[in-house]
């Protein structure tokens, strides 16, 4: 088997997948401001939307021959904030202002007020792209059939 290839990073959000995205405006002063409301407004479709999005990007990396795709990020706001909404004690509602990169700006910055812990777990991240991408690459849905993901998973 020769070297595999994969991706890093955010894939364009389809224009129907209506959430707030960091490249929008990356140092806005209160960078999670409209997820919540970006969310509630695609309803009870959020889930379906954000899933057809990440397909078609899991779909783009098959068809151009990457080996390990990636869910290309479309369900996420920036790196680090699409994280902190799964764990409990993070408050996105009262922020607190801080000073970013060597205090060239300020921005308003989710806060732990409580108790860190896992709201549920993110493991449908990984899995729901490499069973797409291996029903794309081998016509069904198991891991065993592909030379790479049983291992990642372990």
């Amino acid at each position: 088997m020769g070297l595999l290839t994969t991706t890093i990073g955010a894939y364009p959000k389809p224009d129907y997948v209506k959430l707030p995205d960091w490249f929008d405006d990356l140092d806005k002063s209160k960078p999670t401001q409209g997820w919540a409301e970006a969310m509630e407004a695609m309803g009870k479709d959020a889930e379906r939307i954000i899933e057809k999005g990440t397909n078609e990007a899991v779909k783009d990396q098959v068809y151009a021959g990457i080996d390990i795709p990636t869910d290309g990020e479309i369900a996420r706001e920036n790196y680090i904030h699409y994280h902190c909404r799964y764990l409990k004690g993070v408050d996105f509602v009262n922020l607190t202002e801080k000073m970013l990169r060597t205090g060239n700006y300020s921005s308003f910055l989710p806060t732990v007020r409580g108790p860190v812990k896992p709201r549920k777990s993110r493991s449908t991240d990984f899995s729901g792209s490499s069973h797409f991408s291996n029903f794309l690459k081998y016509g069904n849905t198991s891991s065993h059939d592909h030379p790479i993901l049983p291992n990642l998973r372990q």
